[in-house]
């Protein structure tokens, strides 16, 4: 069985690793919180002092890290994943980046031997958890069908979206932004229901009946009237996957009229101080403009 490095144990990474040596794959990890390492080593997970270090042994290389900044941290450079790892070796880059940012590191990739695959994720930290993730594969076929057995591991979903790096990319786009504006909309007509005098119990057991209902208000409602925020996908990482989206509508020249401005509707959100809280705190920057909160009795 393939040796599988991963690098990056935040909330999500650290759940796929765990299904990874679950389904008796040999993983070893970096991360540069050692706490983060030290609690994949207490699940088996073989834990590296440096990427060059994890890259020479392993043949396939998962990368789940924030940004294309810190996606060229931990590829590029004397230290980086790809001078160090064996020829033919597969990276999998599951971050959300643009794609031209993606097919950038693609054909660096290719100059040093290696498979590169183009591989957002959906399904958050639950989807994580439970082995469920949506995986949105752009590659060569032949690297598509090396890895599957792996893709099927963390993701019960998984899909080979494009032969063509950054389609992978461009698959994830239509889903943030469809969240996005899902997320708005409802905040928009919930927050006036609320304060027109409608019970949220009531909204919810009503809505979630009707053609008007939308997953993000199936599923974050309930956290709202919760008052559950706690972050499983922040809102500044929407404003950057939302400007991802914006700019790949630019460069095909295809019009974004709605998602620009949802953009600046999260944005507000951030000027309002709920950057770092999930996406379903949207709803609060427009209880703070109506003078009203959203919760259950």
């Amino acid at each position: 069985m393939r040796k599988i490095g991963f690098i990056g144990l935040g909330n999500m990474g650290y759940h796929m690793v765990k299904n990874l040596l679950a389904k008796g794959y040999e993983v070893h990890v970096f991360d540069i919180s050692e706490k983060a390492v030290q609690a994949a080593a207490e699940i088996n997970a073989i834990p590296e002092k440096s990427i060059a270090e994890m890259s020479r042994k392993a043949d396939t290389i998962f990368v789940m890290v924030m940004n294309y900044k810190q996606v060229v941290s931990v590829i590029m450079g004397d230290e980086g994943v790809f001078a160090n790892a064996k020829a033919g070796s597969t990276v999998i880059v599951s971050s959300t980046i643009s794609p031209e940012e993606t097919r950038i590191m693609g054909a660096e990739a290719q100059k040093y031997g290696l498979c590169y695959m183009d591989c957002p994720v959906s399904g958050g930290k639950t989807g994580a958890i439970n082995g469920t993730l949506i995986m949105m594969s752009a590659c060569q076929n032949e690297v598509f069908k090396a890895n599957e057995d792996i893709l099927f591991t963390v993701g019960s979903f998984t899909y080979h979206v494009s032969e063509k790096i950054g389609n992978g990319q461009v698959m994830k786009s239509i889903n943030q932004v469809m969240i996005a504006t899902g997320m708005a909309i409802a905040s928009e007509a919930v927050t006036m229901a609320v304060k027109s005098g409608l019970k949220t119990e009531d909204i919810y057991e009503v809505i979630t009946k009707c053609t008007g209902c939308s997953d993000v208000f199936r599923d974050k409602l309930p956290l709202i009237m919760k008052r559950d925020f706690e972050p499983r996908g922040s809102i500044d990482i929407f404003i950057k996957d939302i400007s991802i989206a914006l700019d790949i509508g630019k460069d095909v020249k295809s019009p974004m009229f709605v998602s620009a401005i949802t953009k600046q509707i999260f944005t507000w959100a951030c000027a309002e101080g709920y950057g770092q809280d999930d996406l379903g705190a949207l709803i609060r920057a427009y209880e703070d403009s109506a003078k009203v909160t959203v919760k259950g009795e």
